[in-house]
């Protein structure tokens, strides 16, 4: 459904177990007929996460191992020539958070949108208190709406990073740097989520 949001044709859709041999010919497979491979799951250091060891088998060339974010941290990036792949995590928040911020601005890119990666700053104003995580960027889920003429963010009730109902609610993450602390009212950098934006 994203992809499709994106205008980004999906040429193969594949599932895939845990074994070493099936990950390495649906890489090959997938790198011989799309621009950009994306992948959800296995992207981690346990010893049922592939991705990694698959990539080098097939002789990827690997652009990013891992970001200080959360959720997502565990997203890999690596290219086959002229070609991208996009691994991401496989819980649904990592996939979303992952999608907006690197699968979607490498899709403009390679439409031919230069300052895809180089988004506008926006910022709205926090319903409550938050607070970054320690080592890593973390982003949240929210509601942005105009209010009184500003941006305010509203987030859904705390019910776990992974909370299904306030993902489909929100349109836009919101950015806590590392050890962040914000108070109710103070503004924080957001990201619209372009298929759900309409403040």
């Amino acid at each position: 459904a994203l992809a499709r949001q994106a205008l980004a044709p999906v040429t193969r859709r594949l599932r895939l177990g845990d074994a070493l041999a099936e990950t390495v010919a649906a890489l090959e497979l997938a790198a011989a007929e799309a621009d950009v491979v994306v992948s959800a799951g296995g992207t981690g250091a346990g010893k049922c996460d592939r991705l990694a060891q698959a990539l080098a088998v097939c002789g990827g060339e690997k652009v990013l191992r891992g970001v200080r974010m959360r959720p997502g941290g565990s997203l890999i990036v690596a290219r086959f020539g002229r070609r991208w792949y996009v691994g991401l995590p496989g819980r649904p928040g990592a996939v979303l958070v992952g999608w907006r911020l690197f699968v979607r601005p490498l899709l403009e890119a390679l439409a031919g949108d230069g300052g895809a990666f180089d988004e506008e700053c926006l910022r709205a104003k926090v319903d409550r208190a938050l607070a970054g995580a320690a080592g890593s960027i973390a982003l949240r889920s929210a509601t942005v709406t105009v209010a009184n003429g500003a941006l305010a963010a509203v987030l859904p009730a705390p019910r776990g990073s992974e909370c299904a109902v306030g993902r489909s609610q929100a349109n836009a993450l919101l950015r806590l740097e590392a050890g962040a602390a914000v108070r109710a009212g103070e503004a924080v950098t957001f990201y619209p989520l372009p298929w759900k934006w309409t403040a």
